[in-house]
Order: C-alpha cells, then structure tokens, then sequence
C-alpha cells in the first residue's frame, strides 16, 4: 500500500504530465483514484470535469467583459487512466511510464447530477460570472437579471435553475 508521502509523489507526476498535454484547458472539477497494483505498478484514475478551448460549446451565457469566456450548456468529462511502474529500493521512485489514455468521454449537461455544486461553483468564477465580479463589472450583473427575467424553454430554465445559486440571483428577482 502507497504511502501519503508516495501517494503525493505519484501525483505531481501525473499533474506534471497531464498538464503537458492539455494546453487549453480549465479543469473544474477532479477526483483521482490511485491503486497500487502490485509491488512494481500503480493505476491512476483521474475524473475530470473541464473547459477545452480547443473546442466549440454551445453557449449559455457569455461574459459581456471578458469575450472568451462563457457558460456553456455542457462540459467536458473525461476519464483517464495512467499506469505506472515504480521501486522502492532506494527511496520510492517512478521508473517507468508503462501506458495511458483516455477511458471514457462525455459532454455533459450542466445539470447532470454527476456535475457537483463544488463544479458549478468552479465554472462560474473562472468564467468571471461570481457575485464578487459582478460587483466590480455591473453590466455582468445586468446581463445576468436580463437573462434570467425572460422565458425561455424548458430546458433552458432548467439550466436556469440549476444555475440561479452560483450566480447570486434570487428567485423573487426572476418572476
């Protein structure tokens, strides 16, 4: 069994080697899972929720400040797994980098249960929609009252719903 010291180890390595690879992207959301295999291979399992910019959503809402940033209906979710070899003869070290890919993918709408309040709460202020940037750019809150006073349909006001919280609108100021 891995110890929180190794455990830590593991995990920069992985981060350092994920990040290499996604250069566009804002993770929200991300839980990791790592299992030591047997006493020379560990198994990582990370669970992302995140924004690519290397792709097209379909927008929400955007931000009337900040251009590039936007509430998209879904998000992305990925699941990778990394499969490590490591030794501990002298001192616990990776030795080699046995395999890695990406086991399942999903948009995901944004009021999937499988989207925590902690995600949502996330997008939000990454994308500059929080009730603290609103206050120092108040045409982000206008747009917002704006948005959320008019009717759209179903799905749309379910999205609304969902989102009302992590944006500071309150159900009296939408009827």
């Amino acid at each position: 069994m891995l110890t929180k010291f190794e455990e830590e180890i593991v995990s920069k390595y992985v981060d350092e080697y994920i990040d290499g690879l996604r250069m566009d992207v804002v993770i929200l959301d991300r839980s990791r899972v790592i299992t030591e295999d047997s006493d020379l291979r560990i198994t990582i399992i990370d669970k992302d929720f995140l924004i690519d910019y290397s792709r097209e959503y379909e927008i929400f809402i955007r931000n009337p400040v900040e251009e590039n940033l936007f509430i998209p209906i879904e998000i992305s979710y990925y699941e990778t797994q990394i499969v490590l070899e490591f030794d501990r003869k002298d001192g616990f070290k990776i030795t080699n980098f046995l395999n890695d890919g990406v086991v399942d993918s999903d948009d995901v709408p944004i009021d999937d249960p499988r989207v925590t309040d902690n995600c949502l709460s996330n997008l939000v202020c990454c994308m500059c929609f929080d009730v603290r940037y609103q206050k120092l750019y108040p045409e982000v809150k206008t747009l917002i009252d704006k948005f959320f006073s008019t009717s759209d349909s179903n799905d749309f006001e379910k999205l609304k719903t969902r989102l009302r919280p992590f944006l500071g609108v309150n159900e009296s100021k939408t009827s």
